[in-house]
């Protein structure tokens, strides 16, 4: 679902970059022929397009082995949408035509265009999920949405254990961690207020958190570096969030969920019938020699 989502968001994005041609003409290599969909043809030309729309550091990520697969099957996918695009008359909405380019060779930027437009169009098409449906799947996954318990130690740590020890001696009789710290100026002493998440096997110092009462002091505890002692300030017992709580995080998790599944959908129902052949050595030999 991750590389759904990231193709999906990919898609949406590349449409922002769209550059300027350079204004002199400049020496290419012959194309040479990627990828064939059916009748249709990726050129290592489109390749190169492509590749120079993206920002620089995006260019090297495409260009390892790896990269050069993703990116041609990234450009397979678009001349598959952008032709759906077209017949469903996107290509002809004002918002569309403006974004749209007549420049020479700008084909493979303006099929980027057209398959946001399409994947757009067939998302705002969707049904949106329900508070129903949320509270369907809240209520059959309720341990998604458990809390453990927490609590919120104040932490004082000393270099030295006797000093450790006289302060010990000094807050059980009232004074606070930061009372003894700025009366102690001289020696190095270190003081932190933060929760603790409960888990399955904690540490010496969760350990020792977790068993002490509310506003209860630890004695003095060895750490790797230096002496330890935790005050608790508050404990917050594990629960279950409630349905109001989640919802609208979790109608919005599954909204996009469902749009992944549907991009998939797409893509599969798509791809269906079509011969569609890469070229391993072509693209393997692969070199943008006019990347930045």
């Amino acid at each position: 679902m991750k590389n759904t989502l990231l193709f999906y968001m990919l898609i949406l994005i590349l449409v922002l970059f769209q550059g300027c041609t350079k204004s002199q003409e400049e020496k290419k290599q012959p194309a040479a022929i990627v990828a064939s969909i059916g009748t249709n043809f990726i050129t290592t030309e489109e390749l190169t397009k492509v590749l120079r729309e993206f920002p620089t550091a995006n260019q090297y990520e495409y260009l390892t082995e790896e990269g050069k697969r993703m990116l041609v099957e990234m450009i397979i996918d678009w001349k598959l949408l952008s032709k759906e695009a077209v017949k469903a008359g996107l290509d002809k909405g004002e918002d569309i035509k403006i974004k749209l380019t007549k420049e020479a060779n700008s084909s493979v930027i303006n099929e980027q265009v057209l398959s946001s437009a399409y994947l757009q169009y067939r998302i705002k098409q969707m049904e949106p999920v329900t508070n129903g449906e949320a509270e369907k799947y809240y209520l059959s996954h309720r341990n998604e949405f458990n809390v453990p318990e927490r609590v919120m130690e104040k932490r004082i740590i000393f270099d030295s254990k006797e000093k450790a020890q006289e302060a010990q001696a000094a807050f059980k009789k009232g004074m606070s961690f930061e009372e003894f710290k700025q009366q102690n100026q001289d020696v190095r002493i270190k003081v932190d207020t933060l929760w603790l998440q409960h888990t399955e096997v904690g540490s010496e110092m969760e350990r020792t958190a977790f068993s002490l009462k509310e506003g209860a002091l630890s004695d003095v505890l060895a750490a790797q570096k230096g002496y330890y002692i935790l005050r608790v300030e508050e404990k917050s017992p594990g629960r279950t969030q409630s349905f109001d709580e989640v919802k609208k995080a979790l109608s919005a998790r599954l909204q996009q969920e469902r749009e992944g599944e549907l991009v998939v959908k797409i893509r599969k129902d798509l791809r269906a019938g079509i011969n569609i052949n890469i070229n391993d050595i072509i693209l393997k030999n692969y070199q943008c020699k006019e990347c930045r």
